[in-house]
């Protein structure tokens, strides 16, 4: 209606002219009657001004917006209906737009506030013309609109959707951003004013921003929601370059001239994407992993368990469901005590480790070893209790068969522990029998320092200590020191794994004592060899001499050289028994060094 107003006034009242001469047709007569009338009877108001910019038309609904009657106002400056604050410069801007041309509201349509006569201010929509005359001289016509209501409702509903939680986006039909929420403002990273007036691909990824004004323009042209009237998780791309997920729910509207407008509502579903694909993760893990995995509620009763629960126990799980695990699992031979103190932790709703001999369906056992943490809800309420169980049994068969072989050496070796300062920490019952009782004097350092064990590395230092007694004596232990360490490497603690000895080093001492004493003896009966040898050697030389006295002496000295002889023969026959005796000694000394030797190594 305005826009045909618009061109009445045009025509009728400024261009219309059938011929320039004695005076105004009748046809413009009736024409400007009937526009007058029309006016007069306008819903909104109208006001036109000269070029003088004073009010020359003030219509009854003119009357009704500002509180003036036509009488009063007709034939005044205009700035008589515009703010205060503006009167004094009203002029200069009605003015500039008759010098320069330049129409920055003419032409338009915008929302200004009025201040009427008792001092209210109101809100308007402001539509301007501007009518050349046949003179040359320029006129204005504007016709405004009461928007109060509108404004208000509008304004309702932008502070709605301001304080939503949800971002809120509104374009216009050129793609322009016309209103961003706080909530798109915390979303996006960006302010509202860096963003209005702007192409809304700012906002998309920018792999899509070439592209964008062509999918929405395809949905004005063609009307076919792809998008529209639906819900979608899209990537929110924010001004410092992260990235966060988004639900958009986009709506269109459309105006009563035509134009389409669209309205984006993006909910920050970021940490639910992230959960979602933590679930999904999860279930893979859950469906794909050879561990068992069982929650529970609060009652203990099976809610869920994975596949890899159903291949470790052969129960499906519509079997499992509804009973409790230990009912199901549990049997002769499962511990009491672990059972008492896995149902402790239960019912304190602590998180625990433990290990435990369960039953499959078959009635086989086998070892598990489970990890139980409870889930509470937001307000701290148990919720369900999750387990994660892996079958342990080749490595519980392992350490059962290793402590047992640590029991049997325990029960005939000496064992003890000291801290990495070298601190006697503790001692199996083997050593302390051995000790009777724990001597004071057992610090690490009484026996081998811990550079040496680091030196000895993996294959330990092995030495033969003097461990002491309570009774002030000592017992010898063949001992090997090792360092235990952490997986840092740094060294946890020290032990000693020591056979007794002390018997050994008894005999071994006193073998080699009696050795000692036999070599002596040995040493002795050379001396008497070498004596018998000494005394052979003089009888040979008497026998001679008596031999060569007999021979001067002729027959009277016959009988005395037999007898010389027999002399010499038995001298010569203990020279010959001293030499042996003197060849066995000798082979005997060699072997008793060798045994010597022997038992010394032996020893260590």
């Amino acid at each position: 209606m305005l826009r045909s107003l618009i061109r009445l006034l045009k025509g009728d009242l400024g261009s219309r002219n059938h011929e320039e001469g004695a005076g105004v047709t009748r046809y413009q007569a009736d024409s400007g009657e009937h526009l007058r009338a029309v006016l007069d009877q306008a819903i909104d108001a109208v006001v036109s001004i000269d070029h003088e910019n004073c009010i020359t038309y003030f219509n009854a609904a003119a009357e009704r917006l500002w509180g003036y009657a036509a009488d009063e106002v007709v034939g005044k400056n205009v700035k008589l209906l515009v703010p205060r604050e503006m009167q004094a410069r009203h002029d200069s801007f009605v003015n500039a737009n008759r010098e320069t041309g330049r129409d920055k509201i003419v032409g338009t349509s915008r929302e200004v506030q009025l201040e009427r006569r008792d001092g209210q201010k109101v809100w308007c929509d402001l539509s301007l013309s501007k009518v050349r005359m046949p003179d040359g001289k320029i006129v204005y016509t504007a016709f405004v609109k009461d928007v109060s209501e509108q404004r208000s409702a509008r304004t309702q509903i932008n502070q709605t959707l301001e304080q939503t939680i949800d971002a809120v986006v509104t374009i216009d039909d050129q793609n322009c951003i016309t209103f961003f929420n706080k909530a798109a403002e915390a979303l996006w990273g960006y302010s509202a004013d860096e963003v209005l007036g702007q192409n809304v691909k700012l906002l998309v990824p920018p792999e899509m921003r070439g592209r964008h004004d062509g999918f929405v323009n395809a949905n004005r042209s063609t009307g076919q929601d792809k998008i529209v009237g639906t819900s979608r998780e899209v990537e929110i791309h924010r001004k410092d370059g992260s990235v966060l997920w988004g639900q958009l729910s986009l709506s269109r509207i459309e105006l009563d001239d035509g134009r389409k407008f669209y309205t984006a509502f993006v909910k920050d579903v970021s940490e639910q994407v992230r959960q979602r694909e933590d679930f999904r993760l999860l279930s893979l893990v859950a469906n794909e992993t050879d561990n068992s995995v069982i929650i529970t509620g609060p009652d203990r009763r099976i809610h869920y368990v994975n596949p890899g629960f159903e291949r470790l126990t052969g129960f499906t799980a519509a079997e499992a469901k509804g009973k409790s695990p230990g009912e199901l699992l549990q049997g002769e031979l499962t511990d009491p005590e672990t059972v008492t103190r896995i149902r402790e932790k239960l019912n304190a709703q602590q998180p625990f480790y433990e290990e435990i001999l369960n039953y499959d369906r078959q009635g086989q056992p086998y070892w598990i070893s489970l990890a139980i943490n409870p889930v509470f809800d937001a307000k701290g309420n148990l919720e369900n209790f999750i387990s994660i169980q892996t079958n342990i049994t080749a490595t519980k068969t392992k350490q059962v068969e290793f402590n047992a072989r640590l029991k049997s050496i325990s029960q005939c070796s000496a064992i003890a522990e000291w801290t990495p300062a070298g601190q006697l920490v503790d001692m199996n019952e083997f050593l302390r029998q051995r000790c009777r009782g724990i001597s004071q004097a057992c610090e690490l350092t009484e026996f081998v320092t811990t550079a040496d064990i680091d030196a000895a590395g993996e294959s330990g230092l092995r030495i033969e200590v003097e461990w002491p007694r309570g009774d002030g004596q000592f017992i010898v232990l063949d001992g090997s020191f090792t360092a235990v360490r952490e997986v840092d490497g740094q060294v946890s603690k020290y032990l000693m794994y020591g056979n007794d000895v002390t018997d050994r080093r008894r005999v071994i001492n006193e073998t080699d004592a009696a050795l000692g004493e036999v070599q002596q003896s040995s040493r002795e009966i050379t001396g008497m060899a070498d004596a018998v040898n000494g005394i052979a050697e003089q009888t040979n030389l008497l026998a001679l001499n008596a031999t060569i006295e007999a021979a001067r002496a002729g027959d009277a000295g016959r009988g005395f050289a037999v007898v010389a002889q027999e002399v010499k023969n038995l001298a010569q026959k203990s020279q010959s028994a001293a030499h042996d005796i003197q060849t066995r000694i000798t082979q005997n000394e060699e072997r008793l060094e060798r045994l010597s030797a022997s038992i010394q190594r032996l020893a260590g």
